[in-house]
């Protein structure tokens, strides 16, 4: 028995393969194949990211115990994978990253631009303990306190304004996103 996509206008067998299930349709099967319904949802969350990472967030907040249950399930879900990678030796994994990099340089380069860039924007913990770091602390003396320090010293060097330009335009202009 064959079932035609409302969306694409495709003819598929009715089985679960092409098709997802709706137990309130005759045929028990949703009006739309399963690469239209796919490629529906992947814009739906892409379009509305920010709503659905809202939800996401209150919801674990108040389900805490669901959360747990659901990590102990994926811990026990992913043991073998991550056991059999542990058996590697540390040459194949290096190699499998090797390959890894190469494949996706212009991907990896990319997110480490961004990455960089919201780091300087935001002062993330990783950016001020790179400064320390720079400034030549160990990572013995660099501290929660030092790095608060640090980032407010960072901050008000932003802030201040170089010599000779117009304090009228300094005021009007909109603080940072980061402060």
């Amino acid at each position: 028995m064959e079932k035609t996509c409302s969306k694409c206008g495709g003819v598929f067998p009715l089985t679960v393969e092409f098709w997802m299930k709706r137990k309130s349709s005759k045929d028990g099967f949703r009006a739309d194949c399963r690469i239209c319904r796919t490629a529906y949802k992947k814009r739906y969350r892409k379009k509305n990211a920010e709503s659905i990472a809202g939800y996401l967030k209150s919801w674990k907040k108040n389900n805490p115990e669901k959360v747990i249950e659901s990590q102990k399930r994926q811990q026990i879900k992913n043991a073998k994978p991550a056991k059999e990678y542990r058996k590697k030796t540390p040459e194949e994994i290096a190699e499998a990253r090797r390959i890894y990099r190469k494949k996706n340089t212009k991907k990896l380069i990319e997110f480490e631009r961004n990455r960089s860039k919201k780091d300087i924007e935001q002062l993330t913990r990783r950016y001020v303990k790179r400064a320390l770091r720079a400034s030549g602390y160990t990572p013995a003396q660099i501290t929660p306190e030092l790095i608060q320090q640090r980032r407010n010293q960072i901050l008000c060097k932003r802030l201040m304004v170089p010599i000779g330009t117009d304090v009228a335009q300094v005021t009007e202009a909109a603080p940072p996103a980061w402060i």
